[in-house]
């Protein structure tokens, strides 16, 4: 099923953004960074539309149940929905995606999850006693890229068994995104998207942010571990950052010079990096 929306009178593709949005990257700064651009009816999903924005962010049925006038508003996505939701969406907006040190990831997640906890619990109390049922420890942004169906990966706390094949098509969709940043670089991946798309995305936000420097180290070797696809995905993640920062610079960008919105089209993606 796709989903049709409509696009601006002059037909250009950059109206409307897809946020890949990754669990603990950083996406709820970056969220709030690209709303600043668009009405709040123009966002999905948001407080005025969604009575229910937690279902409105997880559940990929309840956007596909949209009434057209409200898919012919909205320019900017950023649920927790895979990068395969992103092709129900014609004409195709412009595809995003954040990616983290799948330690650090995983770190955050869980002292997200600790306060539920007593107070004494450790952050292997945690870890270890996570369900196992539920995806986001383990190859979680490989889950994300790498899903061939929304059937597949129907819900972002259900856990996928993902392999090779997976990862291979992960690998792939990343070399789709019209853009993708770096949790550890963010304010210079918030500039490379301003530089390529034309937009101002203002004062950087900070949210949840914590230092995991006095984390056990038999903890981090555990989750690096039960995490090696995500740890090939994100060497390809970062060397495909570093080439497209390259092509940006060769076209004559300036990373700390943002233009005017729509002063320019975005620069198009070369290819994957080799």
């Amino acid at each position: 099923m796709e989903v049709e929306s409509s696009m601006s009178s002059s037909g250009d593709r950059t109206e409307r953004y897809f946020f890949v949005h990754i669990m603990k990257v950083g996406g709820w700064s970056f969220n709030i960074m690209m709303r600043r651009s668009f009405a709040i009816e123009e966002c999905y999903p948001n407080k005025k539309d969604d009575s229910n924005r937690f279902r409105a962010k997880l559940n990929v049925d309840y956007f596909r149940n949209l009434s057209p006038e409200r898919l012919a508003r909205i320019r900017y996505y950023g649920p927790h929905f895979p990068f395969i939701a992103s092709e129900l969406i014609k004409p195709a907006p412009f595809r995003l995606a954040l990616f983290r040190d799948p330690v650090e990831r995983v770190l955050s997640q869980i002292k997200q999850n600790r306060r539920g906890y007593p107070p004494s619990s450790s952050l292997a109390d945690v870890y270890h006693s996570w369900p196992k049922d539920d995806g986001r420890l383990s190859n979680h942004q490989t889950q994300v890229m790498g899903a061939k169906s929304l059937r597949e990966f129907s819900h972002v706390y259900r856990r996928l068994d993902v392999g090779q094949t997976h990862l291979d098509r992960a690998k792939e969709n990343v070399d789709k995104l019209d853009f993708l940043g770096l949790t550890e670089r963010f304010d210079e991946s918030v500039r490379i998207l301003e530089d390529s798309f034309g937009l101002n995305l203002g004062e950087t936000v900070f949210h949840n942010v914590g230092d995991s420097s006095d984390v056990d180290e038999n903890l981090r070797n555990s989750i690096y571990e039960h995490n090696q696809l995500d740890i090939e995905l994100y060497e390809y993640v970062k060397m495909s950052f570093e080439n497209r920062k390259r092509q940006i610079t060769e076209n004559g960008k300036h990373m700390n010079e943002p233009t005017a919105a729509g002063a320019d089209p975005p620069i198009p993606y070369a290819g994957p990096p080799g």
